[in-house]
């Protein structure tokens, strides 16, 4: 089965808002308001300073990263796949994958407005 497609990978995002994920992303990365990995993006979750958890599709095993859906949903914190983890390091700056990244409260940051409207986009495409 292509992971893309796999039915508990909700909400993924299409290919135009998977690039302005990546791009929010990687200015988040240069602003210093991100965390990669899967472990620094479940301690950011825990402690309540994540926006919006961005998650590769195309891990495997998929079951390393299925507990942040769940955490976030817990939470009430933005959760999106995308389909490649290779570009999802791109997005973070770094040569190889990642398989989750997170985006960090700001409310200060000149990327506030953007992220705000990349979370309502991707809390839109989770209702069914």
């Amino acid at each position: 089965m292509d992971p893309v497609s796999h039915p508990t990978l909700s909400p993924t995002a299409d290919p135009e808002l998977a690039e302005e994920i990546l791009d929010v992303l990687q200015q988040a990365i240069e602003k210093q308001q991100a965390k990669k990995g899967v472990n620094e993006t479940t301690k950011s979750v825990e402690r309540d300073l994540s926006e919006i958890v961005i998650v590769a599709a195309d891990t495997f095993p998929i079951a390393i990263v299925m507990h942040l859906p769940m955490l976030c949903q817990m939470k009430k914190i933005a959760c999106v796949f995308v389909p490649s983890k290779s570009e999802l390091g791109k997005a973070c700056g770094l040569w190889r994958s990642v398989i989750a990244a997170t985006i960090i409260a700001g409310e200060e940051s000149e990327l506030a407005g953007r992220i705000e409207r990349l979370k309502e986009k991707i809390l839109s495409i989770g209702v069914e």
